[in-house]
C-alpha cells in the first residue's frame, strides 16, 4: 500500500485542515483530550458519540471525533475487507489531525483501540505537556459478544478485523492502559465502561487506578482465538 502512504504524506495537511476547521471546532480555553480504548466490537464508537454529546453540552464547544476507520475512505483501493492494509496511511492522517487539534486548542475524542504503548504514551505526553485534561475511556465487552458485533459489521460494511488482531487487542488494550496509568498517575484519568450482554451500558467506574484483572479471568490468547475461529466456521 505504498501508494496510499504516499497519498497520505502528500495530502495530510490539506485533509487535517479540513477536518479540524476552527470555524466548526472552536478553540477551547480548557481543551480536553479523550482517548478511547478497548477491543474491536466493544462499543467504543457508541460510547464516544455519547461522550461527545456530553462534552458539547457542558462546554458549549463542538468536540471532534478522530476515527482512523473514517479516514480510510480517502484511499484508492480501500474496500473494507482490506482495512488492515491501510492502517499505516490512516495513522499518518490521524497524527496530523491530532497535531492540529493540539495546536488549535480543540477538544477531541480519539476513537482507537489504544493497543500500542509507545504511540499512546507519546500522544498522552503531548497533551499533558500542553496542560490539557487527559482521559482514557476503556470500554469492555465480553469478547464472544464483541466478536459477534465485529462479524455483523463486516457483513454490513465490509470492514474486516482478523481474529488474531481481535484477540491481541482484547488483551493488549488493558495492559497498555494500566501501564499508562502507572506512569502518569493522577495526571491521567482512567474511566471504565462495562457493557451488558445486549451492548447497553451496565457499569461506569470513573477515575480508577487500574483496569481490574477479573474482567479477563477465564480467557487466554490461544483459547480465545481457537474459540473464535471455531465459531466463525459454524
Amino acid at each position: 500500500m505504498e501508494a496510499a502512504v504516499l497519498f497520505a504524506k502528500a495530502n495530510k495537511k490539506r485533509i487535517a485542515r479540513e477536518f479540524t476547521n476552527p470555524a466548526i471546532y472552536l478553540p477551547d480555553r480548557s481543551p480536553v483530550s479523550v482517548f478511547m480504548s478497548g477491543c474491536a466490537g466493544a462499543g467504543k464508537t457508541e460510547a464516544a458519540s455519547e461522550l461527545i454529546s456530553e462534552l458539547d453540552a457542558n462546554s458549549g464547544f463542538r468536540t471532534m471525533r478522530i476515527d482512523p476507520d473514517d479516514l480510510r475512505g480517502h484511499f484508492d483501493g480501500y474496500i473494507g475487507t482490506n482495512s488492515w492494509m491501510f492502517q499505516r496511511p490512516a495513522s499518518i492522517l490521524v497524527d496530523k489531525i491530532h497535531d492540529m487539534a493540539l495546536e488549535q486548542s480543540q477538544s477531541f475524542v480519539l476513537d482507537s483501540t489504544l493497543c500500542n504503548f509507545d504511540k499512546a504514551d507519546l500522544n498522552i505526553a503531548r497533551s499533558l505537556k500542553k496542560d490539557r485534561k487527559c482521559v482514557i475511556m476503556f470500554v469492555y465487552q465480553k469478547p464472544e459478544l464483541a466478536w459477534r458485533f465485529v462479524q455483523a459489521r463486516e457483513r454490513k460494511e465490509g470492514r474486516r478485523v482478523p481474529p488474531e488482531v481481535f484477540v491481541e487487542q482484547f488483551f493488549a488494550a488493558k495492559d497498555v492502559v494500566n501501564a499508562l496509568k502507572a506512569k502518569y498517575r493522577n495526571r491521567l484519568q482512567v474511566n471504565l465502561l462495562i457493557k451488558n450482554t445486549d451492548a447497553s451500558l451496565q457499569i461506569t467506574e470513573e477515575d480508577i487506578d487500574s483496569i481490574h484483572g477479573d474482567l479477563h479471568v477465564g480467557y487466554d490468547r490461544q483459547g480465545l482465538l481457537k474459540h473464535l475461529k471455531a465459531g466463525a466456521m459454524l
